[in-house]
């Protein structure tokens, strides 16, 4: 008769393993998909092109940034003329065989179309993104146009729409939106604006030479590498580099590039250690080496312009610093600190041989210079806690470029964002505020986030009413013959 119990207990605790085991496989999953980021590469089609890009420059550069791409990180390729082609789904872009097919996608990239159709092409990225877990997701929106579908009031009505519906839906559900306005020909106020309500970075890139450059700030503020920065030519690498990717800019299409370790051995795209990855465009080249050697490095035959050198360190430069857009007058907060391990490194010996300094490079070209200091003043939180603080307050609209460095004798670390000084927006008088514009939203995909779970909470519930219950059947079966027996006592 007493059997049942264990055997009743055995059962529960089956039934609940089999439920946890393939809920914790799920929960483990989801943690590790929600690392890296999601991001739609938007890349204009349409014919005008090939005028502003004629050797298409644009696919190289693109390529560049998905070999920049690292463990958990998903891309996907669209591109866009009077209407939006997924050309890739979002796919891993730090394996071999997800590289080669984001590469043949970008491949497919044309200049043929009539139109430029931004709208519909930033719906598809959307449509894309939602379902995605990761916690980082965003839109680069690359064009050298306009909306422009040759129907002035449609294309009005479609930005207003952007603006007013799809953009706030976009940062409710957690996505940011980059844009690129390439050439002069670009509504470069249209993707300024974009880019603001967006929650993400406006670049401008003037040329197609220097495309590869916008990419790489492009990835510099998407990724927060470490860099260390390039001085006549020359970099030191030191103890704590695990990885490092070179980008090199040409002279000119075609000039020969070389890089020459400390040890003497000079290496070039037709000849270096099979260790190597060696990507050759027409424009620069980008080198990747694991583990590579301590000491100086040296570039030969480049153009001293754009070159980065990402690196892999477990000693990093980390700045709260976060603004893509700024307002004129407002101060901004500067800070760095360093990390070791994830770990935010606060050993005096080490603080005190390091000199961290701060430079806001203005669009002519003027530099000011900030002193970064951790002495409980100017901004700065608390004395010696390891966080380097400046204020800087904006007195011009623009483009701005802000450097973070770290050195000390045996190692130096760099960090550069980019960001643009707006004029304060006017503040609607009470009544005057701007009511929507009805538009016609069906075929947009719903924003709404997927409730949480949390299975070891409902497992435990599970468990616990389950039991509950079986101890009260079972304290029931002893309990009443007893009853029964004092009754007839």
């Amino acid at each position: 008769m007493f059997s049942l119990g264990p055997w009743a207990l055995l059962f529960l605790l089956c039934t609940a393993l089999s439920v946890y085991f393939p809920c914790a496989r799920t929960a483990l999953a989801a943690e590790s998909d929600s690392q890296g980021i999601a991001a739609v590469l938007l890349i204009d089609s349409s014919g005008s092109m090939k005028t502003t890009d004629p050797r298409s420059y644009r696919k190289p550069a693109a390529k560049m940034f998905l070999s920049l791409m690292g463990e958990h990180d998903r891309i996907a390729i669209v591109g866009f003329s009077d209407a939006a082609d997924v050309l890739a789904e979002l796919t891993e872009a730090d394996r071999k065989e997800g590289l080669q097919r984001l590469s043949r996608a970008v491949d497919q990239v044309h200049s043929q179309g009539a139109h430029t159709n931004i709208h519909e092409a930033v719906v598809k990225a959307y449509d894309l993104l939602k379902q995605s877990p990761r916690t980082q997701r965003l839109i680069i929106l690359m064009t050298d146009g306009k909306m422009d579908l040759g129907d002035g009031k449609k294309d009005a009505a479609l930005v207003a729409e952007l603006k007013e519906v799809i953009l706030p839906e976009l940062r409710k559900s957690g996505i940011t939106m980059h844009t690129l306005a390439f050439s002069d020909q670009s509504d470069q106020k249209l993707l300024m604006e974009l880019a603001r309500l967006g929650g993400g970075s406006y670049l401008l890139a003037r040329s197609d030479r220097s495309l590869h450059m916008n990419f790489a700030s492009l990835f510099e503020r998407v990724k927060s590498p470490d860099t260390i920065p390039v001085q006549n030519d020359s970099f030191i690498v030191d103890d704590s580099v695990r990885e490092m990717t070179v980008m090199i800019t040409r002279k000119a299409e075609g000039t020969p590039v070389f890089l020459r370790s400390p040890s003497g051995v000079e290496m070039s795209a037709r000849s270096h250690d099979q260790k190597i990855q060696w990507f050759e465009s027409p424009l620069f080249d980008m080198v990747t080496l694991l583990n590579p050697d301590r000491g100086k490095w040296t570039l030969r035959l480049n153009a001293r312009e754009g070159n980065r050198v990402f690196i892999v360190a477990n000693l990093k430069l980390l700045s709260s610093f976060s603004s893509f857009f700024a307002t004129k007058g407002t101060p901004l907060k500067i800070d760095a600190w360093l990390e070791r391990e994830k770990d935010q490194l606060n050993v005096r010996e080490i603080l005190d041989q390091v000199v961290m300094k701060g430079s806001i490079i203005l669009q002519d070209g003027r530099r000011v210079e900030l002193k970064l200091v951790d002495s409980g003043i100017g901004g700065d939180a608390a004395v010696q806690d390891g966080i380097h603080t400046a204020m800087f307050q904006p007195l011009e609209t623009g483009d701005y470029t802000l450097q973070i460095t770290a050195e000390a004798k045996t190692f130096k670390r760099e960090k550069e964002f980019r960001f643009t000084v707006i004029e304060p927006i006017p503040v609607p008088a009470s009544g005057d505020e701007k009511k929507s514009v009805p538009t016609d939203v069906s075929a947009l995909p719903d924003a709404g986030q997927e409730e949480t779970v949390h299975w070891l909470l409902v497992i435990a519930e599970f468990v616990a009413i389950n039991l509950f219950a079986m101890m009260l059947w079972y304290g029931g079966r002893r309990l009443l013959p007893l009853l029964k027996k004092n009754k007839r006592g």
